[in-house]
């Protein structure tokens, strides 16, 4: 079977990547995707490849080239690596790169040469200058090294790589540009991009610091392309003015259907705006991410009575408070019953009190299909009222989470017996909730064995230990739906590897596996991989901070 297969090392210790292909027989083993970071890498060989009209890159430490194709979206990928720019301008013009419509840069290890040079964005613009088949484009952190001749931050790198390597472009329909500073140019390449590329799906634009002056150039340019469905425009300081300036002009969209604008200082002014403009008026919209904002007790209801159409509201990492939960919980209640159906509320300092006035409005509603209530100090009194939403059983509501909320044992079997009534519930995150006692263990997996809908699972950051692994492995073996389960940070020793393996044997279910940071030796570790030539389910496995020997580099 042939699959796609990506194996990603992020080490600064890799001496070298021998071999990086597109197209990868591996037999019988069915992986899309394989995560192995890991220290002390000297070489990963791939066996059993597939060469014909193919690039191979035999890459040297710090350049390397890595073209893949993703048989799943039938689309096919390049991705290069700083210092890599002989490889880009080879590959470039290779007839296989008429077929390539995934193009990503990446900057991993040692790159401040390429860029104190000040020649890979350049080389960027002269590469792609001839292409005119690119669908989706990965630009993210282009800028962070670049430099002009004085040694200051190059300010027009990226406009030239924008404006004259994808001039030609037509059918781009994401553009992920996080990371780089847009000034004034810049802002102007991005936003004739966007309107060269009017079948834009996505677009991508964080972490660029952008003053309200360029947010409106680039929401005109918005306002244009009649397919985008998608914006994140998290982390760029827009405040109130920024924020007003992009609701004026995307207040008619007629497809952008999720808006991200988290950690943009956005305060009353901005939230009332927003509120009054696309809340009230635009029919589309139905997703918005207003997380780590200004958002608080004060607006909170500013913020939610104009809401008649967004069915997920992110709010969290706000300072809302009980009192602001309850306002909001209260004025969600005379909604329609679709309104909001999922609902983010993580570290928005909402305690017990908070907690059952949201776990009222979902009982009132019976609408919510996702709820996120971590890092919220709920207390025992607040996991009460948890597990009163579990034991309704409702068929709409599909995912919970609770992660960092400290739980005692006894709040940890009130869940238990709710969740053992609950057959509904397909999503559970209870990481980093200091579970470890092995009663409380056994009655969560118990719970989990009795829900036939659950597929994904994290228990990460809980020091379960090797004995709790065994514990947990032993009742969902059998389980007939679990996809994802991550048991990273979880204390597993290598006396829990053997039944892992089993596990991973036995398992048809099972996609995505993460063990990210367990205390376990490399030998079994090996011996963690080999059971993946059997198994033809698992196309995930994350194993971090390990040691795997050559022969199952080979195999992977």
């Amino acid at each position: 079977m042939d699959e796609f297969f990506c194996v990603y090392c992020s080490s600064l210790f890799v001496q070298g990547l021998l071999l990086l292909v597109s197209y990868i027989k591996v037999g019988m083993v069915s992986f899309s995707s394989v995560d192995l970071l890991y220290d002390d890498v000297l070489s990963i060989v791939f066996q059993n490849l597939s060469l014909q009209d193919r690039i191979i890159a035999a890459c040297a430490r710090k350049s390397w080239l890595r073209v893949a194709e993703n048989t799943t979206n039938c689309n096919d990928s390049i991705t290069f690596e700083a210092n890599g720019i002989q490889k880009m301008h080879q590959a470039t013009q290779s007839p296989f790169f008429k077929q390539v419509t995934n193009v990503e840069f990446l900057f991993e290890g040692d790159m401040q040469d390429a860029f104190t040079q000040n020649i890979w964005l350049p080389a960027i613009a002269e590469s792609m200058e001839s292409t005119t088949h690119i669908q989706h484009l990965n630009l993210n952190f282009l800028d962070v090294y670049s430099m002009n001749e004085e040694g200051e931050r190059d300010q027009e790198g990226l406009a030239l790589a924008l404006t004259q390597g994808f001039r030609n472009n037509h059918s781009i329909k994401s553009i992920r540009s996080n990371g780089n500073h847009l000034s004034e140019k810049n802002v102007e390449a991005v936003a004739l991009l966007i309107k060269q590329n009017l079948l834009l799906e996505s677009l991508e634009i964080s972490i660029c610091r952008i003053n309200p002056k360029g947010i409106k150039d680039i929401a005109k340019s918005i306002n244009m392309c009649h397919s985008l469905t998608r914006l994140k425009m998290e982390s760029n300081k827009m405040d109130n003015q920024g924020v007003i300036f992009l609701c004026q002009e995307i207040v008619n969209h007629p497809t952008l259907t999720s808006l991200q604008l988290g950690h943009n200082e956005i305060g009353t002014d901005g939230i009332k705006f927003l509120a009054d403009t696309l809340f009230r008026h635009n029919k589309v919209l139905t997703t918005i991410d207003l997380s780590d904002n200004l958002i608080c007790e004060d607006n909170i209801g500013i913020l939610t009575e104009p809401l008649r159409y967004i069915e997920s509201l992110n709010v969290s990492f706000n300072r809302i408070g009980p009192r602001g939960i309850t306002i909001m919980s209260d004025i969600l209640k005379n909604k329609p019953s679709k309104t909001v159906t999922s609902l983010y509320l993580s570290g928005t300092d909402m305690g017990p009190e908070g907690t059952k006035s949201i776990v009222d409005f979902a009982l009132h509603t019976k609408s919510i299909k996702s709820l996120h209530v971590g890092g919220n100090q709920i207390g025992s009194t607040g996991v009460i009222e948890i597990a009163k939403l579990i034991q309704t059983n409702q068929q709409n509501f599909k995912e919970l989470d609770i992660h960092s909320n400290e739980l005692l044992p006894q709040d940890v079997i009130v869940l238990s017996s709710a969740l053992n009534n609950n057959k509904h519930l397909s999503t559970f995150n209870i990481s980093s909730t200091d579970i470890k006692e092995y009663h409380c263990i056994e009655a969560l997996s118990k719970a989990f064995k009795s829900n036939p809908s659950l597929t994904t699972l994290n228990l990460s950051f809980n020091k379960i230990g090797s004995t709790g692994v065994q514990i947990l492995i032993d009742h969902i073996r059998q389980h007939p739906s679990i996809a994802r389960l991550d048991l990273s940070w979880c204390d597993i020793g290598e006396s829990s590897a053997k039944i892992l393996i089993d596990y991973i044997k036995d398992t048809s279910t099972l996609t995505d596996l993460y063990l990210t940071c367990n205390p376990i030796e490399s030998n079994y570790i090996n011996s963690l991989v080999d059971p993946l030539e059997c198994n033809k389910s698992i196309s995930k496995l994350t194993i971090r901070l390990c040691e795997i020997d050559e022969r199952r580099q080979a195999l992977l």
